[in-house]
């Protein structure tokens, strides 16, 4: 079975919390050195602290990343609701 490829408009995950939409991608891609142009959807929790608290997650929701495609993994629609 193939991998799944990866298209503009594709939910995402980098981190267990976040979810990312695609909006760029190359044509033809190679996903261990391409990029994909991503904008944060939602938002992760933040660090765990030692005190039980959370720290400011490092991606607020519409911050815009670039991130290496090997390292998103995709999601389905659902994954907002």
């Amino acid at each position: 079975m193939g991998e799944t490829r990866l298209k503009v408009g594709d939910l995402v995950r980098r981190d267990p919390e976040d979810v990312w939409r695609i909006l760029s991608i190359p044509d033809g891609y190679d996903r261990h050195s391409d990029r994909a142009e991503c904008r944060c959807e939602r938002q992760s929790l933040g660090w765990l602290q030692v005190d039980g608290s959370r720290a400011e997650p490092w991606a607020k929701n519409g911050r815009i990343e670039k991130f290496v495609i090997s390292d998103l993994a995709p999601l389905d629609s659902s994954a907002l609701d």
